[in-house]
C-alpha cells in the first residue's frame, strides 16, 4: 500500500512519519505551508499533478486541511487527519466521504457528533518513544537534574484581550478581561460562555456566522490562558527557582529565569527528562484532552506537575503517573512537597514514563488510525 504524508510547520509530524516509515509503510512526503487552508490554486495544482502521477491508499496530515479534502473527494482517495489542536474551525467540511477525522478532545468529538459529523472520531495523541529513548537513554536510575522546576511554553501575550484590539471599546476590553481573570479562578469547569450569556455588556444576539459568539469565548480563555501563566509563573518564582523557556520576551524576575525557545526534537527532551519538576499550565480553549506536552513530558521521563485535564485522569493514575494542582496554593505545596522527596518523584516520573510505552505510542495508534480502510477492504497492514 501506498501512503502520502502531507508536511507543514507542525512539531510532531516527523516523529509520526518516522513511525510509519519504521514499521514498514511506503509514505512519501509532501511539504508545503498554507497560507489559506479553504483555497489555493498554487498548492491544489502541484497536489493533483502528484495524485494523477502516483496511486495512493491515503493522505495522512496531522490537523485537517479542507482544500486536501477537496482534491482528495475528487480522486477517490481516503483522507486521514488527526487533529492535535483545539478548537479547529474547518468542521462544515469533515463529512466529506473520503475523510476520517481524528480529534484529540473527546469534548470537542461529541459536539461535533451532534452537529452530524459523522465522519470524525476521537483518538489521543502519541509519543514516539524510541527516538526519545535514542536521545536520552532508557529512564532507569534519577537522573541528573539542570531546573527545580521548568515550564516550556509561550506566554500568549499576543493573543491577550488588548494586544489583539478585536474589541474597539476599552471598557468592554476591561470587561472581558475581567471575565477571563474569573475564569482562571475555576481549573475544573469552562465559564466563559455563561459569562457571555449571562453578561449585562454583551449582547450575544449581535453576533453573526462570519464572528460567532463562541470566537469571544475563545479569546476569553486565550486571555485566561495569559493571565494565568504569567499570574502562577511569576508567583512560584518568588519561593522557587523557575526556570522558563519561551519565545517571547520576558524580563528575569527573582528566581524566575528565563530562556530563549528551544527545539522540539532537540533540547525540549533533555530539559523534560532534566528538570525535578515539568510545570504545564493548560491552554484554556483545550476542553477535555491531553495535549502533546502533557504526553511528551511523561515520554521523555520527566515528573509532571499539571492543572487537571479531564482524559488525563482517563488514561493516567494522579500521584502515581503524574500529579495535578487546583489552586495557586496547592501548586506551591506540591512543588515544596516534590522538591523535597526526590525517590517518591522520580517513582511517579518512571511510572508515567512506562505507561507511555506501554499504551501511547504511536505504534499503538495505527490499528484506531487505519481502522476505517480495513474496514472497507481498501487497505492492507503491513
Amino acid at each position: 500500500m501506498k501512503l502520502l504524508f502531507f508536511k507543514s510547520n507542525i512539531f510532531m509530524q516527523e516523529d509520526w512519519l518516522e513511525t510509519l516509515q519504521r514499521a514498514g509503510y511506503d509514505v512519501d512526503p509532501i511539504t508545503y505551508v498554507f497560507t489559506d487552508y479553504m483555497e489555493d490554486g498554487f498548492f491544489a495544482k502541484k497536489f493533483r499533478r502528484r495524485l494523477q502521477k502516483i496511486s495512493y491508499d491515503a493522505v495522512l496530515s496531522f490537523n485537517f486541511y479542507p482544500v486536501i479534502s477537496d482534491i482528495c473527494q475528487e480522486f477517490h482517495v481516503t483522507y486521514i487527519s488527526w487533529i492535535y489542536d483545539s478548537p479547529i474551525p474547518h468542521f462544515h467540511r469533515y463529512d466529506t466521504p473520503c475523510n476520517h477525522v481524528y480529534h484529540f478532545d473527546r469534548i470537542e468529538v461529541e459536539e461535533l457528533q451532534s452537529q452530524g459529523c459523522a465522519q470524525v472520531s476521537h483518538l489521543p495523541l502519541a509519543v514516539n518513544t524510541e527516538r526519545l529513548d535514542r536521545q536520552l537513554g532508557i529512564l532507569n536510575e534519577m537522573p541528573e537534574y539542570r531546573h527545580d522546576i521548568s515550564f516550556v511554553g509561550n506566554l500568549y501575550t499576543d493573543r491577550s484581550i488588548q494586544s489583539r484590539n478585536f474589541v474597539s471599546s476599552e471598557y468592554i476590553q476591561g470587561i472581558l478581561q475581567g471575565y477571563a481573570a474569573a475564569q482562571t479562578q475555576f481549573f475544573h469547569q469552562d465559564i466563559a460562555m455563561e459569562l457571555l450569556e449571562n453578561s449585562p455588556y454583551i449582547n450575544t444576539h449581535a453576533f453573526s456566522q462570519d464572528f460567532p459568539v463562541e470566537s469571544l469565548a475563545r479569546a476569553i480563555q486565550e486571555e485566561a490562558t495569559h493571565q494565568e501563566r504569567i499570574h502562577l509563573l511569576w508567583r512560584l518564582s518568588q519561593h522557587f527557582p523557575v526556570d522558563l523557556y519561551t519565545s517571547e520576551h520576558v524580563a528575569d524576575a527573582g528566581n524566575l529565569r528565563v530562556h530563549p525557545a528551544i527545539g522540539y526534537y532537540t533540547e525540549m527532551p533533555h530539559v523534560f527528562r532534566h528538570s525535578r519538576i515539568n510545570l504545564n499550565i493548560n491552554y484554556r480553549t483545550i476542553r477535555s484532552g491531553m495535549s502533546a506536552r502533557l504526553l511528551d513530558v511523561m515520554g521523555c521521563g520527566g515528573f509532571l506537575l499539571t492543572t487537571p485535564q479531564p482524559e488525563l485522569f482517563d488514561y493516567f493514575q494522579p500521584h502515581r503517573d503524574f500529579v495535578a494542582y487546583s489552586s495557586l496554593e496547592e501548586l506551591e505545596d506540591k512543588c515544596s512537597y516534590y522538591l523535597s522527596h526526590e525517590e517518591e518523584r522520580h517513582q511517579i516520573a518512571k511510572n508515567g514514563y512506562e505507561k507511555i510505552k506501554k499504551a501511547h505510542t504511536y505504534e499503538m495508534r495505527f490499528p484506531a488510525l487505519f481502522s476505517a480502510l480495513h474496514k472497507h477492504g481498501s487497505f492492507t497492514s503491513v
